[in-house]
């Protein structure tokens, strides 16, 4: 059992987060001990085309709004499920490595002895050397990619520098399709001038999985950089079908229900009706989005395609996310999930409850404490 005293320490950098949460955590992150749901020695998991011996060490590359923190936060969850080594920011960058550079050791915090690099999700440039020369060779890497529009969109509501500046320099106001018109007029002009080293509306998919700002409009580098992306990537997410990603990606990654349950991060309003005159003004000045999309799309579909009874355990799946959800926001100490042709089961408690929607800094300042050197 672990001493008060490290409860009491973790307690202090986790943002008080309740004692009657770490203890189990912490307990279950050193000892691995998972409560699981009683199997029957007849059941069995039906089998995929992809699945395989599971794949643990899991790097993903966290592109800018395109369900990145919810996919991050399931992927804190799962390193600390699993005892695994996280790349952490340093102290004064809460929750990014770089937002304009890629991996490199100097921008995180110290392993501990002994350790080698087993998770990754914090915003990160992805380098294909960098990453070769860092991360394990069985490291597993991962993206997320959204429709380029809704993703340009979605960042401009987001972060609200660029409103204000579309208003000020502008000298208009207006709701959003006003203001994304004009900023799609001169995008470099109304650029806040704290994004200017990396728009975070226009080509940020682009930049977040390393093709350089000078070669967006070369679709002949850009396609040939997609097909060394693929090569290395083991899979790609699909923002609009988050579920059916998840799955597949669990199939991929033999990973178990459990470990892809999510709650959403970041959820936007609903957005207005944009005229179809600015969703083709985006695509001439951001090529390069569509071609990385319209690629991993097609190849998400033809994988999906391939999968046998998918959709049912997709539907499986959802019912077990919405399961997950009542219950934390009840006030019972336990789940049981029993098992399926899809997945053995599992218990999830007030503790799972906790850590599924704590915050993404808490959960870093969490995990930093945990490994610290």
């Amino acid at each position: 059992m672990i001493g008060l005293a490290l409860i009491a320490l973790l307690l202090n950098a986790t943002r008080k987060i309740p004692l009657y949460c770490l203890r189990p955590v912490v307990d279950k992150f050193h000892t691995s001990r998972r409560s699981v749901t009683p199997i029957e020695e007849n059941q069995t998991v039906i089998p995929s085309e992809t699945s395989h011996v599971k794949k643990t060490r899991i790097a993903y590359i966290k592109v800018h709004k395109t369900a990145s923190t919810t996919i991050a936060a399931l992927i804190q969850r799962y390193g600390l499920n699993h005892r695994l080594t996280f790349a952490l920011p340093l102290p004064k960058s809460l929750y990014h490595i770089g937002f304009y550079q890629t991996f490199d050791p100097v921008n995180v915090r110290p392993l501990p002895k002994g350790k080698v690099y087993e998770a990754l999700c914090q915003h990160v440039v992805y380098n294909r050397t960098a990453f070769r020369k860092y991360m394990p060779k069985d490291m597993r890497i991962i993206a997320s990619v959204r429709e380029p529009f809704d993703r340009s969109v979605s960042a401009f509501n987001y972060f609200k520098a660029y409103s204000k500046s579309v208003i000020s320099k502008a000298n208009i106001s207006g709701n959003a399709v006003t203001l994304i018109r004009e900023f799609f007029k001169k995008p470099n002009y109304y650029e806040p001038s704290i994004y200017t080293r990396g728009s975070l509306v226009m080509n940020r998919m682009a930049f977040d999985l390393g093709i350089p700002r000078a070669q967006y409009f070369n679709a002949t580098y850009v396609d040939e950089y997609i097909r060394q992306l693929d090569e290395d990537m083991a899979f790609v997410l699909i923002a609009e079908y988050i579920d059916q990603s998840l799955v597949l990606l669990k199939r991929i990654m033999g990973w178990s229900t459990e470990d892809i349950l999510y709650t959403i991060r970041h959820k936007g309003k609903t957005k207005p009706q944009f005229p179809n005159d600015l969703r083709i003004a985006h695509k001439k000045l951001a090529p390069a989005e569509y071609q990385i999309y319209d690629y991993f799309l097609t190849k998400f579909n033809i994988s999906y395609s391939k999968e046998v009874e998918i959709e049912q355990e997709v539907r499986v799946f959802k019912d077990t996310l919405h399961r997950v959800h009542t219950f934390c926001s009840s006030k019972k100490q336990v789940l049981m999930v029993p098992p399926t042709k899809f997945d053995k089961g599992f218990n999830f408690t007030r503790t799972d409850c906790y850590f599924i929607n704590l915050e993404e800094t808490a959960f870093v300042a969490f995990l930093s404490k945990l490994q610290r050197p």
